[in-house]
């Protein structure tokens, strides 16, 4: 994308416009146990080009891994300075806790919850169904078993709510997720019967985050695998159900008050061996568990999280503005 420096192009950054200046770090990747950290990459970038501010918000902490004596002085010393450090879950949180000393972390919620939708071109707002789930996975696993237990919850529910299963990818509309999304809707028309549709966004590559945001608005309910696909749907008022591969699901939705509508539940204290997240075996994720996570959604309505979690984020902006000039 030509308008993105990228991390790893620094003979690109202009060093004047950076030297001196604060850059703001957000979203997920951000402190991990490795050199390819966005944390220990922006560092590097520093080391590289100008002396510049890198000031976390809304961040992530890895949870379920393990942090080496090395990595976590590194830690202490690219934060110590920091008046705060500003994560986006409680998840994180108590990962990050473990690790620092003497730096306050604070919880603000995720910065996607700001996003609202926008309307759909008409060629693609003619191809949502009048009622309908929304799906969106990522590609995590391929296991039989995992789409064998997922179709079976879809359909169920797709019965339940009298609505069509419409999967619809948030990465990218010509990625892993659309391969992952044909081969759910084969085994839900083939196996189950139930109605399901493929949205594409006729081979527009990069749909518009808004996109998304107003197809979620509009559905009875969000199941996805993938973090902001549950974060997009809260943001939107729409009740969901998060399949939880990773930790940082379980992190957003005990944030915001509906851990019950992860599945499974509980999840391991720890990542699976050789995987970002967990297993699909490590799971053991009973029938029905997303049936009775997506009834509790449906009629737990409480989205006040919401707001109080972009007024934390705007106070916590105010106050490092005032930090930062003093």
């Amino acid at each position: 994308m030509p308008d993105i420096v990228y991390m790893g192009d620094a003979v690109r950054m202009d060093r004047s416009s950076l030297s001196g200046r604060t850059v703001f770090l957000s979203g997920g990747g951000i402190i991990e146990p490795h050199s390819n950290s966005c944390l220990n990459r922006l560092a590097e970038l520093r080391r590289q080009t100008a002396p510049f501010d890198i000031q976390p918000f809304a961040i992530s902490c890895e949870p379920g891994v393990t942090f080496g004596f090395r990595e976590r002085r590194r830690l202490q010393r690219l934060l110590q300075d920091l008046p705060e450090v500003l994560v986006r879950d409680e998840v994180s949180q108590r990962a990050l806790e473990g690790i620092l000393w003497d730096v306050p972390v604070r919880v603000i919620g995720d910065i996607v919850l700001w996003l609202e939708g926008e309307a759909l071109p008409e060629q693609h707002a003619r191809d949502l169904p009048g009622r309908y789930v929304a799906v969106s996975l990522a590609s995590i696993w391929n296991d039989g078993a995992f789409f064998g237990w997922v179709a079976a919850e879809l359909a169920q529910i797709s019965r339940r709510l009298d609505a069509t299963i419409l999967l619809v990818p948030i990465s990218n509309a010509v990625g892993d997720d659309v391969a992952q999304h044909r081969r759910l809707c084969r085994i839900l028309d083939q196996d189950f019967g139930a109605r399901a549709q493929l949205f594409d966004f006729h081979g527009d590559p990069f749909p518009k985050p808004e996109w998304i945001a107003e197809i979620y608005g509009r559905a009875s309910l969000v199941m996805s695998s993938r973090l902001h696909g549950c974060v997009i749907a809260y943001a939107c008022k729409t009740p969901f159900v998060g399949i939880g591969y990773h930790p940082k699901l379980q992190g957003f939705a005990r944030t915001i008050g509906w851990e019950d509508m992860i599945v499974p539940r509980t999840l391991p204290p720890r990542q699976s061996p050789g995987k970002y997240g967990y297993s699909w075996s490590d799971l053991s994720v009973a029938p029905g568990a997303a049936l009775a996570a997506a009834e509790d959604a449906v009629g737990h309505a409480d989205y006040s999280a919401r707001d109080y979690f972009r007024m934390k984020q705007v106070q916590a902006f105010r106050r490092l503005r005032e930090y930062r000039t003093g």
